[in-house]
Order: C-alpha cells, then sequence, then structure tokens
C-alpha cells in the first residue's frame, strides 16, 4: 500500500511539473506575442510605414484567431493536469485518510477561463491599436476633428 501512495505521489508531482512548464510556456507565449506586437507597431510607426486598413485587419484577424487557438490548447492542457492532480490527490488522501496534502492541490487551481478571456482581450487590444496606429487612421480621425 505504501508502494501505491508513493506512486500516485510521484505520478502527481510529475503532474505538477508540467503544469508549471505548460503555464511558463504560456507566459513566455504571451510576452513574446506582445513585446513582438508592441515593438512592430512601435518601429513602423517611427519610420513612417503605413499599410491599408484592409491588410492590416485582416494581419490581426489572424494573429488574433492563432494566437487564440494556441491559447485554448494550452488551457485544455492545464485543465487536464489539474483533473489529473485533483484525482490523485483525492485517492492519495483516501488511501491516507487525512488532509496533509491539500495544500497541493490549491497549487493548481485558478479561474483558468477569466485568465484565458484577458489574454485573448490583450491580443485583440494590441491589434486594434496597431490597425489604428499602421493604417492612418488617427491623421484622418485629426484631421475630420480638426476641420
Amino acid at each position: 500500500m505504501k508502494d501505491n501512495i508513493q506512486a500516485l505521489v510521484d505520478l502527481l508531482n510529475g503532474r505538477l511539473e508540467r503544469f508549471d512548464r505548460t503555464r511558463n510556456i504560456q507566459w513566455k507565449l504571451n510576452a513574446s506575442l506582445w513585446a513582438g506586437m508592441v515593438v512592430a507597431i512601435g518601429f513602423l510607426r517611427s519610420n513612417h510605414i503605413y499599410f491599408s486598413p484592409v491588410v492590416l485587419t485582416m494581419a490581426a484577424v489572424v494573429i488574433c484567431i492563432i494566437h487564440g487557438r494556441t491559447i485554448n490548447r494550452i488551457q485544455s492542457s492545464l485543465a487536464f493536469d489539474k483533473r489529473l492532480v485533483k484525482k490523485y490527490h483525492q485517492v492519495i488522501n483516501r488511501e491516507l485518510k487525512d488532509k496533509r496534502l491539500k495544500k497541493i492541490w490549491r497549487k493548481t487551481n485558478d479561474n483558468s477561463d477569466d485568465w484565458n478571456t484577458i489574454q485573448n482581450a490583450v491580443t485583440v487590444l494590441l491589434s486594434l491599436v496597431g490597425v489604428l496606429m499602421l493604417s492612418k487612421w488617427v491623421e484622418f480621425c485629426q484631421m475630420v476633428i480638426g476641420m
């Protein structure tokens, strides 16, 4: 019985490590994408390089779709790991008849649906800023308001 519990603890720890690695990949992906978008927008804007609003909008939509699909896949992986951690935790507690490992489950307990929405919203917002800044819409609006 002790070997079974130790095997479950090892599986639980492995899943927690996988969860942490996946979450780190998620952070790096978002930081890289968002920083890249900000740098690209700033670089193109400072060099007075502008594009058609249609082209920029299509590029923004493609970026948002790819990012959204990637984030959904990552969130699915995190949810799978969380389900397994919870299951392992329940079995271990049932075998040990105590709550010593309760803290382990709380480590992965987060509100991933809200976080998923926030990630996608930031990407959409940055895409919108890029479309507005690189298509001369800002200058057009300023010209109309100034008239």
